[in-house]
Formats: C-alpha cells, sequence, structure tokens
C-alpha cells in the first residue's frame, strides 16, 4: 500500500515506516543498515522537514504542511535528500535525465548560468579534492547560512539545463602527477569533481558554509549523483581517472547503471577518511563491491593533524590523499614515519593541494613523488608548451 503511495507520487526509493515512541524519538522498521542513521532522528525533526501530502489509497492524509523550502528527493517519503552521508540518496531518472520529485516551491527560482559552458571539462584553477568540505570555505559574520533552499537550486538547475549542459558549465578536472627522480613529471591520472566555487556564484552566492552542517551533505550527495551521470555525455576515457564519493552514493541506481557501462578498471573512487571511518561496515560492502569491478579505492581529505590517525593498510586503500597547508610544514615532517608505513604497505601517498615549491620540498623530504594541485597544473603545461 505505501509502495503504490509512493509510486503515484512519481517518487522512487524504500519506504520506512516511523511513528512516535513516546519519548520524542522514533520506531521503525527499515533495512539493518539504515539503523545508525535513523536511530539519531527524532520526531520533531521529522516534523520539522515534512514537506509533502501522501495519501495512502486515499484513506488517510499522512503528512505534510502546505510548503516547504526544502528541496524534494526522488528517494525520500518525506520529500528531502538524506539529512547526513547516509542511505537517502537523490537519484534521476534515467530516461529523463531530471529528477522525478516535486517542483520548485512557490515563488522560488533556479535559473542556470546565461553564460554557456565549455564545451568539455578542462582544468580550472580549482582544487579537485578541495571542494567538498565547508572547512574550507571562509566564514564570515553576518552571512545567511547555507539552506536547503539552496540545494534545491542546484537540483532545479540540473533538471532544467539538462546532464550534458550542466556537465559543461560545472564538471572539472584536474590531473595526479608523478614526479620522477630526474623531475620529468608524468600524469597519473584525472580527478573528476564538479566546482563548488563555479556552482556557488548561479545558485546560492555568498553564504557561510561552516554553518551549513548536514545540509552541505544533502549538496554533496546530490552532486555525486551529478557527476556520475555527467560520464553518459563524455567520451569513454581510455586512460585512469578518479572521482570522489560519499559511501552510500555507491549504492544507488544511478551508480549501478553507471558500473554497467564504464570502464571501472580505469577508476579509482576516493572516501573522505572521515566518511570512512563513520560509516566503516558501509564501506567494507562498497569496497567490495568496487574492487569486484576492477576498481582502485582512495582515502582522501587526510589533513596534515590526521596523517596516520588511521590505519589505512587495515582499512584496504590503494591510494591516500592528504593535504598541504601553508605553516604545515613541520606538522607534515612529524608524520614522515606514516608516510612510509603506507609506501611499505602499498599505499600510495598524494600531496594535494600544492600551490608552491615548498610543497614539493617537504613533499620529496617525506618520500612522496605524487602531487596534485595549482602549481602540477602549470609545470604540466609548461612541459606541454
Amino acid at each position: 500500500m505505501s509502495r503504490e503511495s509512493v509510486r503515484s507520487y512519481s517518487l522512487s526509493g524504500k519506504v520506512i515506516p516511523i511513528w512516535d515512541k513516546g519519548d520524542g524519538r522514533v520506531g521503525f522498521v527499515g533495512p539493518a543498515s539504515y539503523t545508525p542513521y535513523l536511530q539519531t532522528v527524532s520526531m520533531e525533526y521529522v516534523r520539522s522537514n515534512l514537506n509533502r501530502d501522501l495519501y495512502v489509497d486515499g484513506l488517510a492524509k499522512l503528512i505534510g504542511p502546505k510548503v516547504a523550502a526544502a528541496p524534494a528527493s526522488p528517494t525520500a517519503p518525506n520529500g528531502r535528500p538524506a539529512a547526513a552521508p547516509g542511505p537517502v540518496v537523490p537519484q534521476f531518472s534515467a530516461a529523463q535525465g531530471t529528477s522525478p520529485g516535486k517542483p520548485s516551491p512557490q515563488g522560488s527560482s533556479a535559473q542556470g548560468p546565461t553564460a554557456k559552458g565549455p564545451s568539455s571539462p578542462s582544468p580550472p584553477k580549482d582544487f579537485g579534492d578541495g571542494q567538498r568540505s565547508p572547512r574550507d570555505t571562509l566564514t564570515e559574520k553576518n552571512l545567511p547560512p547555507f539552506a536547503f533552499e539552496h540545494v534545491h537550486n542546484v537540483m532545479a538547475a540540473f533538471k532544467q539545463m539538462g546532464p550534458e549542459k550542466f556537465a559543461q558549465a560545472f564538471l572539472r578536472s584536474q590531473p595526479v602527477v608523478l614526479r620522477q627522480p630526474d623531475r620529468s613529471l608524468r600524469r597519473l591520472m584525472d580527478e573528476y569533481f564538479i566546482s563548488i566555487n563555479l556552482v556557488r556564484k548561479p545558485f546560492f552566492g555568498a553564504v557561510d558554509m561552516r554553518r551549513s552542517g548536514h545540509i552541505f551533505t544533502d549538496l554533496t550527495l546530490l552532486l555525486d549523483q551529478i557527476v556520475v551521470r555527467s560520464f553518459e555525455h563524455l567520451p569513454r576515457p581510455t586512460a585512469p581517472l578518479s572521482i570522489n564519493l560519499n559511501i552510500h552514493s555507491v549504492f544507488t541506481k544511478t551508480f549501478e547503471s553507471f558500473m554497467a557501462k564504464f570502464p571501472m578498471d580505469l577508476l579509482t573512487v576516493e572516501f573522505s577518511q572521515s566518511n570512512i571511518v563513520e560509516y566503516y561496515d558501509e564501506f567494507m560492502v562498497a569496497k567490495s563491491l568496487l574492487m569486484s569491478k576492477g576498481a582502485k579505492i582512495a582515502a582522501d581529505k587526510l589533513f596534515p593533524d590526521t596523517l596516520g590517525l588511521v590505519n589505512l593498510e587495515f582499512v584496504g586503500v590503494t591510494m591516500a590523499k592528504f593535504h598541504w597547508a601553508s605553516g604545515a610544514a613541520h606538522t607534515l615532517r612529524s608524520r614522515t614515519k606514516a608516510i612510509k608505513f603506507m609506501r611499505d604497505s602499498g599505499i600510495q601517498p598524494v600531496m594535494t593541494r600544492v600551490d608552491d615549491q615548498n610543497a614539493l620540498e617537504v613533499g620529496r623530504e617525506m618520500g612522496v613523488d605524487v602531487f596534485q594541485g595549482y602549481l602540477m597544473d602549470d609545470m604540466l603545461a609548461s612541459c606541454a608548451a
């Protein structure tokens, strides 16, 4: 009965019945993998985020205030994307290339950029692995917080523009480069990503990202789906590449379809170290699935002060990407043993956000020879000139 109601509203995904247990928290019936997330949900939180009226066989009105600013998600019965990097992930219809969710709320509008984007993704002045965390964004007082309506703006623009034009405007790539002993450079792979900086300008402008909490995760879950869909409109790859995903995005129908068509032996999937630790059981399932298809796994977003904190040999990744930061040279040098342990374990360490020669020198001292960042972009361009 619930499934029929959901289908009648052009939604898709799992239906999880919930109820008030009497202590402000919810009881629920759902897959075991959803339990950690659902145990954090309160009835007050549920009621505050409802944005859809649903009827079951015309017998009862279940949920819904009159108007809500939250974006609709085709995978959630309450019409919104996952509130944490959990299992409720926005998905798009493969046939239409759009979200079958609810139209824009009254009074809202989301227009795509008026200028046409580049005809194909090209390396920008934009860090591939540095655009997926509010930690990277400056906070200014008196800025409005990043909100659900901004996520909806991105979703509505994708629906309006279609995956091909959206990818042309916002999909970017950046090389990961091996610096060989003779100082010559070799391109190992390219990371593809949606640039948050480019998306910000037309869809949510100047907002405080640090106060966004789980709403930023909702945006990254949406962008995961868009990145995966974008490859349908790019030339079939012949060289190694990587994409950065939330763990639960691996379990979507969108990604399942992607795996069936993509040369997975060329793919490295990057997960942030914090996402791996928080959802370790789900990560192990995702890793097993990806490796069975021939893909490689990388741990991303290791910061200078967290380098070596997690035993990545035990986790089972083949690459670990850690950030360079000006002023962090001393901290990074103190992590040299962690880098040696990685290399001895068959894990390739990669220094990212490399934008000055000092980063290369510190990396060399630590035993790192693979880099990603502005400086490497410029050095590769100079070699090609």
